[in-house]
């Protein structure tokens, strides 16, 4: 993992991105305001009572995202990178969770979304005080990251298709699309051969890499 000490290139000296200016690099490609949601199109008769109840439980764990920042930030203490990106990345999640919770209360009035974050945030508590991953390492800690967003971006994706409503069918598409691009990398030999053939391989097709060195140079080039 980069140090602070090093190159202050975005490339490191064997020319690859570094992991952290990556993760700059995908959130600045997905910068967006509560302004681009078009809350006008809201329709209350094509509301779903029980995408309802998902889309405010869902807003709770996403305005946390400033807890998760913060949490990162003391396992990575001395690579201020990788501070930069988990703090940006908060700023996201923080920004989902008050869009679900701004259509959580046009749907429902009586929705009290401070509130309710309000008690959220007094159960669910993060080991703030943490100085180590607490899942062992900082590789393990980034594992568990990417599989947490794995799961949302297919949660959304699920949600969005079931969803009639139109500015939360947006709002869930939207936020599927900005959570993650799942590409392949260091596929090789028998294992790509094999992988062309399916289904999978076909709707990856430029997504899948050789090397990590090249799936990060096309993320750059985006």
């Amino acid at each position: 993992w980069p140090r602070p000490n090093r190159p202050k290139s975005q490339f490191s000296n064997q020319g690859r991105l570094a992991p952290a200016q990556a993760a700059l690099h995908i959130s600045a490609m997905s910068r967006w305001t509560l302004g681009d949601i078009p809350w006008d199109r809201f329709d209350p008769s094509k509301v779903d009572a029980d995408l309802l109840a998902v889309a405010k439980a869902a807003s709770l764990v996403e305005r946390n995202g400033g807890d998760y920042a913060t949490y990162l930030c003391n396992v990575f203490s001395d690579d201020p990178e990788m501070q930069e990106a988990a703090r940006a990345w908060g700023q996201e999640e923080i920004q989902h969770g008050m869009a679900l919770g701004r259509w959580a209360r046009m749907a429902d009035p009586a929705y009290d979304f401070d509130g309710a974050f309000e008690r959220f945030a007094q159960v669910i508590r993060l080991p703030l005080d943490a100085a180590d991953s607490v899942r062992g390492s900082r590789a393990g800690e980034l594992v568990a990251r990417c599989m947490v967003e794995v799961g949302t971006s297919s949660y959304y994706t699920a949600l969005a298709e079931k969803a009639e409503e139109p500015v939360l069918d947006q709002l869930e598409q939207s936020l599927a699309k900005r959570g993650i691009r799942f590409m392949l990398a260091e596929v090789k030999g028998p294992v790509m051969d094999r992988l062309s053939t399916t289904d999978l391989g076909r709707r990856l097709q430029d997504r899948v890499f050789l090397s990590t060195h090249d799936a990060f140079t096309r993320v750059a080039a985006a």
